[in-house]
């Protein structure tokens, strides 16, 4: 324990003195220091040398802080560290980005209820980071953990996270993209996908083509799980992915992507053969566009050969994701009806566990596929005893229209 110089007493402050002295004595007599300190601390909060009973946020050094938010186990752990620090100068960049990362860990714990959303550390949280932002204090790993952040807590962060930031944080980002190494890219570009209706367009797809103009030079140092998620984002960000220069970042993805496709999960697979067929469909007829096209149909083969390896391991979106990508590009890249088997096998023994929508999707592709690869076939009575009648008639009907062209 730091000692604390006393002041001189004065008249008021001579009980103080004579307390301290009782202490001493009690200290030497019945070894509870600490106690009696607090006790002493409590009556005359004003009396020097008093021990708190926690270190107070002006005590706390940069990394204790950093430490503590890390190992917080609930959401009111954390959003109590933010409450204490807020205000002061030891509340930086590095911790309010830890603080939100944290937070967003814990979205699914039961520790974000109601009660923790309603605490006004939210508030303070969110002014610190603009501050932060306005003063451009955050380096590019600092913004794509934030911007994270805010994208998985999208659904349940409260009001308090307002529109104001998101602008703010797209707008630094644009800025710093030439500075983002793979990771940040990769996780910029999905965090977009889930923010865009919280940003205008315009200024989306402005950061959006800031960011995949650095997706070309980073590609060749992703891992799978970054080249995943940048081929989905841009599948999903499609004004984006209409530019030469994002269909130059594409063909180098879906080259990278057929190098190694061994590395991927069973997700990845799924979420790369829905983002090709997504991409065939989307991109427009330009000559860019048309090498975008080839490379996607070189990258199919290895990515559905390893799929049908990894059915077995498929969750049920994860199957309905797959039947749907191989009825898409069945006729542009034929090579895709290898997992159909496999596929349509599992989804036959997983149809009730199935939402609504993967139900309509797996049936309509069924029904595109049942001509090219019959064991498709067998899936469709599993499906259907899941779809209302009404939902099962307008797919075929749909499946009648297409085969007459119209």
């Amino acid at each position: 324990m730091v000692a604390v110089q006393p002041l001189p007493p004065s008249d008021g402050q001579r009980v103080g003195v004579l307390l301290r002295r009782k202490v001493k004595s009690l200290q030497a007599s019945r070894g509870r220091a600490a106690w009696t300190l607090v006790l002493v601390s409590r009556a005359f909060p004003s009396m020097p040398g008093a021990l708190a009973p926690s270190p107070s946020g002006a005590s706390l050094s940069p990394r204790l802080l950093t430490s503590r938010i890390s190992k917080a186990r609930s959401a009111a752990a954390v959003l109590s560290e933010v409450a204490l620090v807020a205000d002061l100068p030891i509340f930086n960049e590095f911790h309010v980005g830890a603080a939100l990362s944290k937070l967003a860990r814990l979205k699914n714990s039961k520790s974000l209820g109601p009660r923790e959303m309603r605490s006004p550390a939210w508030r303070r949280l969110e002014l610190q980071l603009q501050r932060l932002l306005s003063a451009d204090q955050l380096q590019p790993r600092q913004l794509s953990n934030c911007l994270w952040a805010l994208a998985v807590l999208k659904e349940t962060r409260p009001q308090v996270l307002t529109l104001r930031t998101v602008p703010l944080l797209l707008r630094r980002m644009k800025a710093r993209a030439m500075q983002m190494k793979a990771q940040d890219v990769s996780n910029n570009l999905w965090s977009l996908v889930q923010l865009r209706s919280d940003a205008p367009a315009e200024q989306l797809c402005s950061a959006a083509e800031a960011v995949v103009g650095q997706l070309r030079r980073t590609v060749s140092s992703m891992n799978p799980q970054e080249l995943t998620n940048s081929l989905w984002s841009l599948a999903q960000l499609t004004e984006s992915a209409s530019t030469a220069k994002a269909h130059r970042a594409l063909v180098a993805l879906a080259n990278r992507l057929a190098q190694k496709p061994g590395g991927l999960i069973p997700q990845a697979l799924a979420n790369c053969l829905w983002a090709c067929a997504e991409l065939q469909d989307a991109l427009p007829n330009t000559t860019s566009a048309a090498s975008v096209r080839r490379a996607i149909r070189e990258a199919v083969p290895p990515l559905a050969s390893r799929a049908a390896a990894a059915a077995g391991k498929m969750r049920p979106q994860e199957l309905s994701n797959c039947l749907w990508a191989a009825a898409r590009m069945q006729q542009r890249v034929p090579e895709v009806l290898v997992p159909v088997r496999a596929v349509a096998e599992n989804i036959a023994q997983r149809a009730s566990e199935m939402k609504e929508q993967e139900l309509i999707n797996s049936l309509w592709a069924a029904t595109c596929l049942a001509d090219t690869v019959p064991e498709v076939r067998e899936a469709v009575p599993a499906i259907s005893q899941y779809l209302p009648p009404k939902a099962i008639q307008l797919i075929s009907e749909s499946r009648e229209s297409r085969a007459l062209g119209v």
